[in-house]
This record gives structure tokens, C-alpha cells and sequence, in this order.
């Protein structure tokens, strides 16, 4: 019984830092580097 708790509690721990990992890198982005790096490039359906 010991055991599956402390598995329990380590698989949410577990899960808590993922979570916490992945805001921290969705966080530390600037809106720029997530904007396309051609600005000018038009679709093909829109050109003709």
C-alpha cells in the first residue's frame, strides 16, 4: 500500500513538472519568434 502511494504521488509530481516545464518554454518565447520569418510571402491563391 506504501509503495503504490508513494507511485501515485510521484507520477503527479511527475506530471506537475511537464506541466510547469512546457509553461516555462511556451512563456519564454516573444510573440516575434513565433511569427512566420517571411513576412512577405503572399498564397498562392491570393497571387492569381
Amino acid at each position: 500500500m506504501t509503495v503504490r502511494n508513494l507511485s501515485a504521488l510521484l507520477t503527479a509530481v511527475i506530471a506537475l513538472a511537464t506541466l510547469w516545464a512546457i509553461e516555462r518554454i511556451m512563456l519564454s518565447r516573444n510573440v516575434t519568434e513565433l511569427a512566420p520569418a517571411d513576412t512577405n510571402h503572399t498564397p498562392a491563391a491570393a497571387a492569381g
